[in-house]
C-alpha cells in the first residue's frame, strides 16, 4: 500500500530528466521535501521497495512484550554495618556455623578462686566454624562461665549466660581460659586469631552487630594475650569416650593434653584506663558503624593503647 506512491514519484522524477523538464522536476523535488523523502532520489525501484518492506517485516518480528522490571535488591541484614558485610553476616555455605548445639553443660557449677563467675563444665564437643573454613572445638569437659569478657566490661555489654554468648564464649574459654590451662586447646592459637573467632561466634549467635563488636573490644583490650609455644598444636583425643555424655555428664571424657603453654602476657589495659577505653571505643562504634577491620584500627588508635604498648618491655 505504501509502496506505489513512492513509486509513481519516483517514475515522475525519471521521465521529467529525461524529458528535461526542470518545472515538473522541481514539484518532484518539492513533494519530496515535504515528506522529507529526498534520499529517495538515487534509489534504484527494487531498492526502494526492499528499504519499504523490510522495516514492516523486522517490526512484525520484534517481540511486543514490555521489558521485565529489574528485580528489587534483597534487604540488608539487621546487623548490617557500613560498607562491606563482616564475612559471618554473609558467609559462605558450611561457615560461620556451630555444631553440636544447643550447647549441652554439667548441672553442677564450681567456683574458682580469682574469678568472678560460676563455671560448668561442658557435657559434650562444641566446634565452630569460622569464616575461613577453620574449625575450632571445646571439647568435652571445658569448664565455662558464659561470659569470657572482663568483668569491668558487663555495664556495657551486660552479664554472662545470655544464650547468644554462650556457645561463643565456651569455645572462646577453651582456647583461653585459664581454668582450661591442662586442656588440649588451650594457647594452641594466636591471641587475635582467637578473639576474632569470637566476635564471629557472637555474630552467629545472633548477637547484634555494635554488641559483638564491643564484647570483642573487652577481650582485646582487657582479655587475655600469649604467645603460642612453638611445636603445640590442638590434641582432642578421648582416652575414656563417653557413650552419651549428655545423658552421663558427670562423667566427662579424659582429655590428652599438649605440652604446657607459654606463661600468659598482662592484659593491655585494667581497671579504670580499660572502662574509659571501652566507653570511648562505645561512642567510636555508634558513629562509625565500622567494619571489623576498621574496628581493629579504631583499637590501635586509642591513646591509651599506645601508651600501653610503648610502655611495654
Amino acid at each position: 500500500m505504501t509502496v506505489r506512491p513512492f513509486a509513481r514519484v519516483l517514475r515522475r522524477i525519471r521521465a521529467a530528466l529525461e524529458r528535461k523538464k526542470p518545472a515538473g522536476f522541481a514539484k518532484t523535488v518539492v513533494a519530496l521535501s515535504r515528506c522529507g523523502c529526498f534520499w529517495f532520489l538515487l534509489m534504484p525501484r527494487r531498492l526502494l521497495v526492499l528499504s519499504l518492506v523490510l522495516p514492516l517485516i523486522l517490526s512484525a518480528c520484534v517481540s511486543t512484550a514490555p521489558a521485565p522490571l529489574p528485580k528489587p535488591k534483597p534487604a540488608a541484614p539487621v546487623n548490617q554495618a557500613k560498607g562491606k558485610l563482616d564475612a559471618c553476616l554473609s558467609p559462605k555455605e558450611g561457615r560461620c556455623q556451630f555444631r553440636e548445639l544447643p550447647l549441652a553443660v554439667t548441672p553442677e557449677s564450681v567456683s574458682f578462686p580469682g574469678q568472678e563467675y560460676r563455671y560448668q563444665r561442658t557435657a559434650r564437643d562444641l566446634t565452630f566454624v569460622d569464616s575461613n573454613g577453620q574449625d575450632w572445638v571445646a571439647p568435652v569437659g571445658t569448664w565455662t562461665d558464659g561470659a569470657t569478657i572482663p568483668g569491668l566490661a558487663t555495664p556495657f555489654v551486660g552479664g554472662p549466660r545470655n544464650p547468644r554468648y554462650v556457645a561463643a564464649a565456651a569455645v572462646h574459654d577453651a582456647y583461653c581460659g585459664a581454668v582450661n590451662a591442662d586442656g588440649p586447646v588451650y594457647h594452641t592459637r594466636p591471641w587475635s586469631e582467637v578473639h576474632r573467632m569470637f566476635y564471629e561466634g557472637l555474630l552467629v549467635g545472633g548477637t547484634p552487630v555494635a554488641r559483638a563488636q564491643l564484647m570483642y573490644a573487652a577481650v582485646w583490650l582487657g582479655g587475655p594475650r600469649w604467645e603460642v609455644k612453638k611445636g603445640r598444636q590442638a590434641s582432642v583425643q578421648r582416652i575414656l569416650p563417653v557413650e552419651d555424655p549428655v545423658l552421663a555428664p558427670t562423667v566427662p571424657a579424659i582429655l590428652a593434653a599438649p605440652p604446657p603453654a607459654a606463661m600468659a602476657e598482662p592484659p593491655l589495659l585494667e581497671g579504670a584506663a580499660l572502662e574509659a577505653a571501652l566507653a570511648e571505643v562505645k561512642a567510636e562504634i555508634a558513629a562509625e558503624k565500622p567494619q571489623i577491620g576498621e574496628l581493629d584500627a579504631i583499637l590501635l588508635d586509642l591513646p591509651a593503647v599506645q601508651e600501653a604498648e610503648a610502655a611495654a618491655p
